[in-house]
């Protein structure tokens, strides 16, 4: 038989007969620390997932000949490359500038963007 203000499962009582909240119980603390923490990985990593995300877009439209939806895809995401100082993702975005430019035949643009990615 349980004696009275002992701790069960269903109560969540202390010997003593008081409550512990959902946010002191050790497994939760830890729990909310790892939801924290990815939460916290995920905003520093946002901004490379939207630049791939930019990218990988741009590249769908391209491959359908949407050639100035690809251009307006890839300028933010050349933007947010140049920011976070990713030099190979700068010179494949400006290398896929490069093929978007040289098939609207816009030469002199795609040979700027071609030897900026070099």
């Amino acid at each position: 038989m349980r004696q009275p203000g002992t701790f069960t499962g269903s109560n969540r009582m202390l010997a003593t007969g008081s409550f512990i909240p959902w946010w002191k119980r050790p497994r939760r603390r830890w729990s909310l620390l790892l939801v924290w923490f990815l939460y916290a990985a995920s905003i520093g990593f946002g901004q490379a997932a939207d630049q791939t995300r930019l990218k990988h877009d741009a590249m769908a439209e391209y491959s359908i000949g949407h050639f100035g939806k690809a251009e307006i895809l890839l300028t933010p995401a050349l933007e947010s490359a140049r920011q976070r100082g990713d030099s190979d993702e700068i010179a494949s975005i400006l290398k896929a500038l490069g093929d978007v430019y040289f098939n609207e035949e816009r030469f002199p643009e795609a040979e700027q963007a071609y030897q900026q990615a070099l």
